[in-house]
């Protein structure tokens, strides 16, 4: 028997205990080496999924011992369960960074230690990365790609608002308080909100950690015994939900929709009607939905806030089904190689990365960010796609430049380390108080929060 990971109202990963099944023949007719590849693009994606092919077939010529099975799941809370107690998980999938350490815990993925020593990422992924991947020092997973959030800011909203500097470039705002005084004048001048903050889906949660962090909040701890403690129910956190509220009750600066999600952000950016909000690049919907140009669009550094200035870093981790062997484990990494996904850069990897830059920059989707990388600051990979990005670009570099070159005392930070997804929920239900309720007490409203996260979550996570 083993744990595995159950979906809870089609939310909550929780863990419980069933049998595993059979592993699947891991050769074919011919004894080549199978192994299947999850995300793999769909058909009706004609311009990925061609891409795609080309890669499989340039693979299979040049590891002619290997065939690859293309498989269309991607990972989900609502999925994962029946795909992993059935045993028909791809060789290779996918987990967000929130997912890595329960995913290790439930005993769906294999050690990939060897095989992380033999390839050379040991010494190549981030420390801050490291954490994520590893349990009693073993490998179970690789980076696969990764972000870290910014600051989305509407050009022309900024300049109708006066908030430019003499060259014409926006004036970045470096702490909440300047934040929160620049989305006030935006409404004032301009009659738009000055900011988005989303509240719904999780994603106000989410967004809210870079905020609370600021200011001083630690969301939980973990005690000698291993057990967590919600620690959210602190003074830092509700300075930090205040800020939320005063852009509601004191600055009038954020759209009167109390339900906003990652979707109705983008809108209201896109339409002129939000000068500002926290994200995630690329936000490709800014222009291949809503039309905006990429010379209107400017990305920066989240500010600063009492205790500092912080972004969240995220993204997706490479695993390899429990089971499979170690000729397939040898396989899943020759095929990271060859898509470039590690921090090395063969010339088929550099076509393929290039390639899909081309793409990007064929459909006019938004270029010119650098987003964070997994790998050391001097791996190949990270200078390479640098340089890429400077090649394919169509985001004006002086648009981008605080968040290409952040301030020194940016620190980056991985999300919570359990039940981020339960957390995010219980902060959105905090932040649709304070900005619906005009008497709502952020320090009220955040001790229930805690107590009610620690008794349905952290008395029993693990």
């Amino acid at each position: 028997m083993k744990k595995m990971l159950a979906v809870a109202l089609g939310l909550t990963l929780m863990l419980s205990a069933v049998g595993c099944s059979a592993p699947k023949e891991n050769t074919n007719a011919s004894g080549k080496t199978q192994i299947s590849i999850g995300v793999w693009p769909r058909e009706k994606d004609a311009e990925r999924y061609a891409q795609y092919q080309d890669l499989k077939a340039r693979f299979e010529e040049a590891n002619p011992d290997v065939e690859i099975i293309p498989d269309n799941w991607s990972f989900s809370l609502e999925t994962f369960l029946a795909k992993a107690a059935s045993g028909n998980l791809p060789t290779l999938y996918e987990v967000y960074f929130t997912e890595g350490q329960r995913v290790i815990n439930a005993g769906y993925c294999a050690d990939l230690t060897e095989a992380v020593k033999k390839y050379g990422y040991e010494t190549k992924i981030k420390d801050s990365i490291k954490n994520l991947i590893t349990k009693d020092g073993k490998y179970y997973m690789v980076p696969q790609s990764s972000y870290n959030m910014g600051l989305y800011i509407n050009k022309p909203l900024f300049t109708q608002a006066g908030l430019v500097n003499e060259d014409g470039s926006v004036k970045v705002p470096q702490t909440y308080e300047e934040l929160a005084e620049f989305a006030g004048i935006i409404k004032e001048k301009t009659g738009q909100a000055g900011i988005c903050i989303c509240t719904a889906n999780n994603t106000g949660g989410w967004n809210f950690l870079n905020v609370a962090w600021a200011y001083g909040t630690e969301f939980m701890k973990q005690d000698e015994s291993g057990k967590w403690k919600a620690t959210f129910d602190s003074p830092e956190c509700a300075a930090a939900l205040q800020w939320i509220k005063d852009l509601k009750w004191k600055y009038n600066a954020i759209p009167e929709t109390s339900f906003a999600t990652g979707t109705e952000q983008q809108k209201y950016f896109g339409a002129e009607q939000a000068g500002m909000f926290i994200g995630t690049p690329p936000q490709d919907e800014l222009i291949s939905i809503y039309n905006m140009k990429a010379d209107d669009i400017c990305i920066a550094s989240l500010p600063a806030g009492p205790a500092g200035r912080f972004s969240q870093i995220g993204g997706t981790l490479s695993v390899v089904k429990e089971g499979s062997t170690p000729e397939q484990i040898d396989a899943v990494f020759k095929w990271i190689e060859f898509v470039s996904n590690s921090y090395t850069m063969s010339e088929d990897a550099k076509q393929t990365m290039e390639n899909s830059y081309q793409i990007r920059a064929n459909k006019g989707l938004p270029i010119g960010f650098y987003q964070y990388s997994p790998w050391a600051d001097s791996a190949e990979k990270a200078t390479f796609e640098k340089s890429i990005v400077d090649k394919y670009a169509n985001i004006p570099a002086a648009n981008v430049k605080e968040f290409n070159n952040p301030p020194e005392d940016l620190k980056l930070k991985p999300e919570e380390p359990v039940n981020c997804q339960e957390l995010y929920a219980a902060l959105d239900a905090c932040i649709q108080e304070v900005i619906t309720n005009k008497d709502a007490d952020p320090a009220v409203l955040l001790k229930q929060a805690a107590a009610d996260f620690q008794r349905d979550y952290l008395d029993s996570a693990e």
